[in-house]
């Protein structure tokens, strides 16, 4: 009988890890849509064409980023809840998405601004740093990544110290 309930104690981990794996990839996947769906929104999603301004592509620059490195901080929340090295390449294809759209923001950010614009729109951090934590897309890898720091700071504090 114990053999049994071992057995069905080892499948049930299993699972769970399964669903991690799985839980894991649909969130980093989630999170390099935040970046995707950041550059639309401030690049591509104009009535007209060639309105995008240099604020726009900073601003577009800025999400980008931000997401890459809420990628990266994903990489914490794979370690700690072990996973397979199809995760971490995952979330290296996503970094590199990021990075790569970024890249392609570089010139429009740099330009000159245009000396005939009446009214040029202007560029904030704070503004551009926002989206990443407000589309929803994002939340899940956050919501792992706190999970994890939570798990390994209580379990440092549940240990029991030498000398006590």
């Amino acid at each position: 009988m114990a053999s049994d309930e071992t057995a069905l104690h080892d499948s049930t981990r299993d699972g769970t890890h399964v669903l991690t794996q799985v839980g894991l990839g649909i969130s980093i996947v989630l999170t390099t849509l935040t970046g995707v769906i950041c550059w639309w929104g401030y690049t591509q999603f104009y009535f007209e064409p060639g309105s995008v301004s240099k604020a726009d592509y900073q601003g577009a620059l800025t999400t980008e980023l931000v997401t890459a490195a809420i990628l990266l901080t994903g990489l914490i929340a794979v370690r700690h809840f072990r996973g397979q090295p199809w995760l971490y390449v995952l979330t290296g294809f996503g970094i590199a998405l990021q990075l790569a759209l970024a890249a392609g923001e570089i010139d429009g950010a740099t330009a000159p601004l245009d000396p005939d614009e009446i009214n040029p729109d202007t560029y904030s951090l704070v503004l551009s740093l926002q989206p990443p934590f407000q589309i929803p897309t994002s939340w899940p890898l956050l919501a792992l990544v706190l999970a994890a720091l939570i798990r390994v700071l209580w379990s440092r504090t549940r240990r029991p110290r030498p000398g006590r």
